[in-house]
């Protein structure tokens, strides 16, 4: 009898553990609607269901072997190599369209952003201002508001290989009367860009910024907006810092020159 209470205990037990570690488990996120590609030409959409009209579908032809949606609309890739897009339709000149060849098999969009961009930014630097309140022992935060704009900050991607890219961000400082720059490298995906990086005086200072591509039809052409985070390492109590800054850049009329002062302010 004793036996088998034990044995009742124990299986309770890890009934119980089992059942806490169920409840313990985080709600499983919906992954969102998904889309498949027919191989003649429809797309499946979780949502909608099949789309036999808008996208070129064509029975008995088996020529979508890819597709990859971006800010244009959707477009599909021909095993021969031509691409479909919702917005322009086909293109058989680039990429290379070869007849009869079923040389395709993955189609990837690369957005070229190497070189010089106007960049603007309005932000908040925190910082501890060295005063404490009489007896606690804690430091205040200040927050200062800064910004500027071309021809004193710009961004240049000094190099791009693939996805990958790598470059500068320089702000003009008047104290100083001298560039300012923070190295940075970061990734393309698509619309998206993705960077970060580090430089070092007196302190290591550390940037991470996001930022997503786009047209406005204002003139400008390709344009980045986003987010920028700037703080230093190691963490110090007494004197940590950082900022938070928004940031807008544009390419059209833009030079990157570190070696040459910016015109004076009008």
């Amino acid at each position: 009898m004793k036996r088998w209470f034990v044995g009742v205990m124990v299986v309770c037990a890890a009934m119980l553990l089992l059942a806490g570690a169920s409840v313990a488990q985080p709600p499983v996120l919906d992954p969102g609607p998904f889309h498949i590609l027919h191989k003649q030409g429809a797309i499946y959409n979780s949502n909608t269901g099949w789309n036999l009209s808008t996208l070129p579908y064509y029975p008995g032809s088996d020529w979508a072997v890819d597709f990859v949606y971006n800010s244009q609309g959707v477009s599909i890739l021909h095993r021969d190599g031509a691409v479909w897009n919702s917005d322009t339709g086909w293109n058989l000149n680039t990429p290379p369209y070869f007849a009869g060849t079923a040389y395709a098999k993955a189609l990837e969009y690369l957005r070229d952003v190497e070189g010089c961009w106007c960049l603007e930014s309005t932000g908040w630097w925190i910082a501890r201002d060295g005063e404490t309140e009489e007896g606690s022992g804690v430091y205040f935060l200040v927050g200062n508001l800064f910004g500027g704009q071309y021809p004193y900050k710009f961004l240049e991607i000094t190099n791009q290989i693939g996805t990958r890219i790598y470059g500068r961000m320089c702000t003009w400082d008047f104290d100083s009367s001298s560039w300012e720059c923070d190295n940075m490298q970061g990734t393309v995906t698509g619309d998206n860009i993705n960077f970060g990086g580090q430089t070092t005086d007196g302190t290591t200072w550390v940037i991470s910024g996001i930022g997503i591509f786009f047209d406005n039809g204002q003139g400008l052409g390709t344009q980045i907006s986003g987010v920028c985070l700037k703080t230093h390492l190691p963490y110090d109590f007494l004197t940590e810092k950082g900022s938070y800054t928004i940031f807008h850049a544009w390419r059209n009329g833009c030079v990157c020159d570190s070696e040459s002062p910016p015109p004076p302010l009008e």
